[in-house]
């Protein structure tokens, strides 16, 4: 099959995915640069909220807003954006919001600030949306997408579903829905004569809380359906033509059965796989004469050691020798010969500047980096 750069051709959007510690944060940022080195207009967006973007890129940081990187050799434009979901959602708010008193009783809101803040998904809901918001934008040919370690391959795409499904409880909507009757206001079932079901839940959030749900609950119904709709749009782009899932494992993620859990995922939910990047491969360095018994071998190769010395060292050599054996039948019994798939050996130390960056483009891209 055709190559990393022939299953690239033509997309929108890329996700790289993948277990945590095979390095797809820099994998998907050699992407990027390739694809700006060949003259589109590419950003790189990372909803992982570590840093390792920016590090990659050989930056002190990265915010929400997208920022140029200045690279030689660049025939396209190459930008790189960290998600930050706070400012993300309040600019949404304030986008989306009928009016702006509406947008600023949400913006303070303390149930409102939970859910950016603390509530599982909400990182990625923010994604789903901030990805909208950039495919809609038009000014990007192509947007690589990095997506933080998970159990869950597609948690990305899982979660905002489970937060709307949340606010759009009719259960939820019930119980917490503000009403005023007979000069008083309260919330639904729970201003009814002191109910033991308010109290209970009292007890656990506080009425300060349930009084924050209840408020937030009628402020968010009119801006629920543009919320479901434009994560519905998003789905569709990742499952039509445009877009494409690249997995990206390391020789050990193969062995413990992560990056099969991963395809799996994907298969399951109808997504593009188009191709596997094994990183982190530990590189063979050939011993010449392996044959040899060690003591010939010594005298042939290495008369200037010891012999406590030589022995030392060729079961060291030998030791390299088997683990990189070891990775490539790991590799051979994955899946990586199934897609089109590109290889990258093992580094002393991490990826932390453009120079590097480019070492590892070229490994992807290069010749002979397909999986053997």
């Amino acid at each position: 099959m055709g190559g990393l750069a022939e299953a690239l051709q033509g997309r929108r959007v890329i996700i790289c995915t993948g277990p945590g510690g095979v390095g797809k944060t820099s994998c998907a940022a050699a992407l990027a640069l390739h694809s700006a080195r060949q003259g589109a207009r590419v950003l790189v967006l990372t909803i992982d909220p570590a840093k390792r973007l920016a590090d990659a890129l050989g930056l002190r940081s990265l915010d929400h807003q997208p920022q140029k990187i200045e690279a030689d050799g660049l025939r396209g434009e190459l930008w790189a954006l960290m998600l930050d979901v706070r400012q993300t959602f309040d600019e949404l708010i304030q986008r989306h919001a009928p009016n702006p008193a509406q947008a600023r009783r949400i913006l303070r809101n303390g149930f409102y600030q939970y859910l950016t803040d603390s509530l599982p998904g909400a990182q990625e809901f923010m994604a789903v949306e901030k990805l909208h918001a950039l495919v809609e934008g038009d000014r990007f040919d192509l947007i690589v997408v990095d997506t933080p370690p998970a159990a869950n391959a597609l948690d990305f795409l899982d979660a905002p579903q489970r937060i709307l499904d949340v606010v759009d409880s009719r259960t939820l909507r019930f119980l917490f829905q503000p009403y005023k009757a007979g000069g008083r206001s309260g919330f639904g079932l729970f201003s009814r004569g002191g109910s033991l079901i308010s109290k209970t839940v009292a007890r656990f959030v506080g009425s300060e809380m349930l009084a924050s749900i209840s408020e937030f609950i009628g402020e968010f119904q009119g801006l629920y359906d543009g919320f479901r709709e434009r994560s519905q749009r998003v789905q569709e782009l990742l499952l039509g033509p445009e877009s494409g899932f690249l997995l990206v494992v390391s020789p050990a993620s193969l062995r413990f059965g992560e990056a099969g859990a991963f395809r799996d995922a994907l298969s399951a939910r109808g997504f593009p796989l188009l191709g596997v990047i094994a990183n982190r491969v530990r590189r063979d360095y050939p011993l010449p004469d392996p044959d040899l018994e060690p003591a010939q071998w010594l005298r042939r190769h290495q008369p200037e050691l010891s012999p406590a010395e030589g022995r030392a060292l060729l079961l060291a050599a030998r030791r390299l020798a088997a683990l990189a054996a070891a990775d490539r039948e790991d590799l051979r019994r994955g899946f990586a010969a199934e897609l089109p798939s590109a290889q990258a050996e093992q580094r002393p130390e991490d990826i932390h500047d453009l120079p590097g960056l480019a070492w590892l483009e070229a490994r992807l891209f290069g010749g002979g980096s397909r999986v053997e």
